[in-house]
Order: structure tokens, then C-alpha cells, then sequence
């Protein structure tokens, strides 16, 4: 539903909010919850719930701990504090 009123005072029709829905991806507009017309001109878009992409929440699982990659060996040297920060043992 779209305030008609609101909408003459901006000087946006509905086919300007279609042509941004295309461009954000949203080709079918029964999928759209709500299209929020931002203050910069931009819209702000939630889906309807049956249509939001799944997260691992909706299956009950646990976010798994976020490991980021540790440098291990600089310039040839290898980094002991390095290995036993993430709980590797060195062989040999």
C-alpha cells in the first residue's frame, strides 16, 4: 500500500519504487513486506517472513566460533606464540 499523498508532496510515483525494487533485486512485489522510502531517496526493503533467506538460528544450530587466519611463519621464523594460540603442536 503506498500513501499516495506523501508520495505527491516527494514527487515519487510507483514506478519509480518499482524501478528501485528491480534494481535492489526484488522482481516480485508480493515478496515485499514494506518499502521504506529513506530521507537520502533510497529504500530500506524487508522481506515477508516466508521469503528471508535462512540462517542457521532457524535450525536450531549454534554459530560456530569465528577462527580469523594467524601467521605462522615471518620471514622464515616460525612463531611459537602463533602455534600455541591456536593449540598446534610442532612436530620435529
Amino acid at each position: 500500500m503506498m500513501d499516495h499523498g506523501q508520495h505527491e508532496k516527494l514527487d515519487y510515483s510507483v514506478d519509480d519504487v518499482k524501478q528501485q525494487l528491480r534494481q535492489l533485486g526484488w522482481f516480485d512485489i508480493d515478496k515485499v513486506q514494506t518499502a521504506i522510502l529513506e530521507p537520502y531517496g533510497g529504500l530500506s526493503i524487508p522481506p515477508k517472513s516466508d521469503y528471508r533467506p535462512l540462517t542457521r538460528k532457524d535450525f536450531g544450530s549454534p554459530y560456530p566460533m569465528k577462527h580469523y587466519p594467524v601467521e605462522l611463519i615471518i620471514e622464515g621464523k616460525l612463531l611459537e606464540g602463533s602455534l600455541q594460540e591456536r593449540k598446534y603442536q610442532r612436530n620435529g
